[in-house]
């Protein structure tokens, strides 16, 4: 121990004695290297691998030193150290006799100048990393086939994985040191598409370079990380490459359509031959990405010539494998969606769009919209029918767009160079209610709700016609809150059986009395023009009342008592005049609320209805403090009002004496307990 350990201290007392940079330093280096070698013979056989590595160092050192020494240049230097480092692990690995620890140590030590070259040399452009690279890649690609003693898994997957990348180095240096006579400015038009060459060859072949490694006798769980390591690197280094191809002012659109063609058909070759589905998703996107380069380059603005053939491709792909017996209901949908609603978006939003596009999304909407509904509709097969659902929702969306517009010319985004905007609102939203109601239709009686876009997309474009021609606007929307009001009493007569595919009766009301606050809006006519015409419907609804389980859609059938029938009607018909009694004196209003109450009141007593009775001898206290805080003899003539108050004072007199007489001296509290 005694002799080992001094002649290691010899040694490295003669190392540090002799670092002169000159011919006798570098002979001592070298055999300095020897000694080292042999002196590793004196220490146990497991330690013996740091002396190989010491030596493998110092001997670079000194060769780095011997080629300073001749004249090179340290780029010069530092290249032929590492391609010196790079033949010896190649042969190291050649090698079977070599014990494993004492080639892991030449390894890691080649490692360095390898690294040091790639991190420094590159921006140089010297074209020395392509000297390096290529043969570290071959040594690379050597130990992740070649077999031999103390192999370990783990450093076989790594060196596999930097093998494309290192391709992906070398077509860097190269195109930068080799053609600048062909491209000036940058290599990136030459090697970015030299690089989605070598994915796309080398994805495709994954497969059976891990069949190739089973058959040479590794194992399948290192074959296996084999084939995934080199797949992974190379979908990294496609996923770098494209995005330098298209933001590299040097490449420009004509380079990234090329990578990403390119790198399109390496993602269907893998899906065709290396049954990798993800080939197909990679292909999609890779060959989008080049259609849109090329849309780009020849200066295409519009955003639909860019989504639309990616969206109606997914459609495509979605509905044949649909058709096929899959699942791909949501693949259809999603090409659906994205072809409808980025449109949709942009004909909201644009504020000064130009009239040939506006018009051209605006109609292509509403004629995707109808093509959707006809074929959901001529659509019979089993198989087909999941497409069904998404076709008519989007659809249903895509109509949306004749609301759009609407709303546009009712706001006055767009001009229609006319004074008035009623009708072509009108006509726009009623062109979008009719295909929303299509859709419904071709849907089938699957809900309640399924009627309320068509009905909604015509209320809400109607909403906006009130800027102009106010007389015009109040009839329209008058005329057509009366139609809601008809369909809800229609609805109330046809739920009488139980059917549950109309629209509910609330949503119907809510539509007609947003109608009627834009109606009214402008003052054109009273409240009660439009008041007293709600309050009837859901009377008349209420008295068409069927038994059954109550529910808030189900309303006003399953619902008992007069004050759930009969209230939401007695309410509409006596809040708004008696909150205008206030806001708008007139005499005829307030003599007409205390009528109407004095109807409820005889109409409840007769009928022994608690809501209309209650509700109405309510009113007729809460109408006479309005009038008085009015200012009665001013706003409201005197005589008319006392006229009134002295009619409906024996009116109530002659009621209340009948009550006491059916209630044998029960009294009027009597009376009132026996009401529903």
């Amino acid at each position: 121990m005694s002799l080992v350990l001094a002649a290691h201290g010899i040694l490295l007392f003669t190392l540090f004695t002799t670092r002169e940079s000159n011919v006798f330093g570098v002979v001592t280096g070298f055999l300095v290297v020897a000694a080292i070698l042999l002196l590793g013979r004196t220490v146990p056989v497991a330690g013996r691998f740091v002396h190989t590595a010491a030596a493998f160092t110092l001997g670079l050192v000194v060769t780095g030193v011997a080629l300073d020494l001749i004249g090179l240049t340290d780029i010069e230097v530092f290249g032929t150290v590492a391609v010196i480092a790079v033949v010896v692990a190649a042969v190291a690995t050649l090698v079977r006799s070599l014990p494993a620890p004492h080639w892991y140590a030449i390894l890691a030590v080649a490692l360095v100048p390898v690294g040091l070259q790639v991190l420094f040399i590159i921006p140089e452009r010297t074209g020395w990393a392509t000297v390096v690279v290529l043969p570290a890649v071959a040594v690379a690609v050597l130990i992740a086939v070649w077999r031999r003693p103390g192999e370990l898994g783990i450093l076989r997957i790594a060196a596999a994985a930097t093998v494309v990348p290192g391709l992906a180095v070398v077509a860097v240096d190269a195109a930068a040191v080799h053609l600048d006579a062909l491209v000036p400015l940058s290599g990136s038009p030459v090697a970015l598409p030299v690089i989605a060459g070598i994915v796309a060859l080398v994805l495709p072949t994954t497969t059976a370079i891990g069949r190739l490694l089973v058959r040479r006798g590794i194992d399948e769980g290192t074959s296996r990380g084999v084939r995934l390591a080199v797949e992974i690197s190379a979908l990294v280094t496609a996923g770098i490459a494209v995005p330098i191809a298209i933001a590299r002012a040097a490449a420009g659109f004509e380079t990234s359509f090329w990578v990403l063609a390119i790198v399109g058909l390496g993602g269907a070759a893998t899906a065709l031959f290396s049954a990798r589905r993800y080939g197909w998703i990679i292909a999609a996107v890779a060959w989008t990405g080049a259609l849109w380069s090329i849309l780009a380059l020849v200066g295409v603005v519009v955003l639909e010539p860019y989504l639309l053939p990616p969206a109606l491709t997914a459609m495509l792909f979605g509905a044949i494998a649909v058709l096929r017996g899959r699942n791909a209901r949501w693949f259809y949908a999603a090409g659906l969606a994205t072809a409808a609603a980025p449109s949709l978006v942009l004909l909201a939003v644009v504020i000064d769009p130009s009239p040939v596009q506006a018009a051209w999304r605006l109609w292509g909407l509403l004629g995707g919209a109808a093509i959707l509904i006809a074929l959901a509709a001529l659509v019979k097969t089993e198989r087909a029918r999941p497409l069904r659902t998404p076709s008519l929702i989007v659809a249903a969306v895509a109509a949306f767009a004749g609301v759009v517009q609407a709303l546009r010319f009712g706001l006055g985004v767009d001009g229609l160079g006319t004074a008035s905007v009623v009708w072509p609102v009108l006509g726009l939203s009623a062109l979008a209610a009719l295909l929303a109601a299509a859709a419904a239709i071709v849907l089938g009686k699957a809900s309640r709700y399924a009627f309320v876009p068509a009905l909604a997309y015509l209320v809400i474009g109607a909403l906006s016609a009130t800027r102009t021609d106010l007389v015009e606007t109040t009839w329209v929307l008058g005329s057509l809150m009366l139609a809601f009001l008809v369909l809800l009493v229609v609805i109330a007569l046809l739920t009488r059986d139980g059917t549950t595919w109309h629209p509910p009766i609330w949503v119907v009301f809510t539509l007609a009395w947003g109608l009627g606050v834009a109606a009214w809006s402008p003052r054109a006519l009273y409240v009660e023009w439009f008041s007293l015409p709600m309050a009837l419907a859901l009377l008349a609804a209420g008295a068409l009342a069927a038994s059954g389980r109550a529910t808030v859609d189900s309303w006003p059938h399953g619902w008992s008592g007069s004050w759930r029938r009969y209230g939401p009607g007695l309410v509409v018909a006596f809040l708004p005049s008696v909150l205008s009694t206030g806001t708008n004196p007139a005499t005829w209003r307030a003599i007409l609320v205390i009528a109407l109450a004095l109807a409820a009141i005889l109409i409840g007593s007769r009928l022994r209805l608690a809501a209309p009775f209650l509700l109405g001898i309510a009113v007729l206290p809460i109408e006479n403090i309005v009038v008085f805080a009015v200012q009665l003899g001013r706003q409201i003539e005197t005589a008319p009002w006392w006229i009134t108050l002295a009619s409906a004072g024996i009116v109530l007199l002659a009621l209340a004496v009948m009550s006491e007489r059916k209630t044998a001296g029960g009294g009027l509290a009597a009376r009132i307990r026996d009401l529903d």
